[in-house]
């Protein structure tokens, strides 16, 4: 139950992070987009 309650409360902050992963990577993928040249490793 103690679990529960604790990721309950950290539910917005969860949400948070993984907002800010998913727009981390779209600006990554952009990034990629105009610059082509990142591709070749």
């Amino acid at each position: 139950m103690r679990a529960f309650l604790f990721l309950t409360g950290h539910r917005q902050k969860i949400e948070y992070v993984i907002d800010f992963l998913r727009a981390s990577l779209k600006h990554l993928l952009c990034e990629s987009a105009d610059h082509p040249q990142v591709e070749d490793y």
